[in-house]
């Protein structure tokens, strides 16, 4: 038997969106180390959001992850979501290991986010090289305005949300 683990304070990895930015700085100024991004729903976490957490991860030595609010995710997928609250769809991301750090986000892009973090990455799906509407557009065009790298991460996962919110709801079946 090993020794016993440290238990992680998941407080520790939540953060307020303002603090993020002394945190940023810190990384990329003092340190000299990568900073990454990676921003979405994450609404009832999947092998993809997993997968792409850790390919990030791989690439950065800090990775940030925000998320939207419960209003924003209302706005973008409709009435009914998020399923999974956003009090605890921090806890599932600060629980992950890759994970550095958490934060809700308010706003329907995160151009100020990238403008505040200059993350040295921006992480998406690859699923968001197709148009993602003015939102995404906008936030394309202020990571090349603050020389953001923007890296889509790939999944081999058949599982998304929205066709497993789909088969919950009786609308479709198993992808498996």
């Amino acid at each position: 038997m090993g020794q016993p683990q440290e238990r992680l304070d998941m407080s520790e990895k939540f953060q307020a969106v303002h603090r993020l930015k002394r945190i940023s700085n810190y990384v990329r100024n003092v340190k000299h180390e990568t900073v990454g991004l990676s921003h979405g729903c994450f609404d009832i976490l999947g092998p993809g959001h997993i997968e792409h957490l850790l390919q990030a991860k791989k690439m950065c030595d800090c990775l940030i992850v925000t998320i939207s609010s419960d209003e924003v995710v209302k706005k973008n997928k409709g009435q009914g979501r998020p399923i999974i609250p956003a009090v605890d769809r921090v806890k599932h991301l600060a629980a992950l290991e890759c994970v550095d750090h958490v934060a809700v986000w308010g706003q329907m892009d995160c151009c100020s986010v990238l403008r505040d973090l200059k993350p040295t990455y921006y992480f998406k799906g690859d699923d968001t090289k197709v148009d993602q509407g003015e939102g995404w557009l906008r936030e394309k065009n202020q990571c090349a305005q603050s020389h953001i790298q923007i890296h889509y991460t790939t999944s081999q996962s058949v599982y998304h949300t929205s066709d497993i919110v789909r088969v919950i709801q009786g609308e479709a079946s198993s992808p498996s």
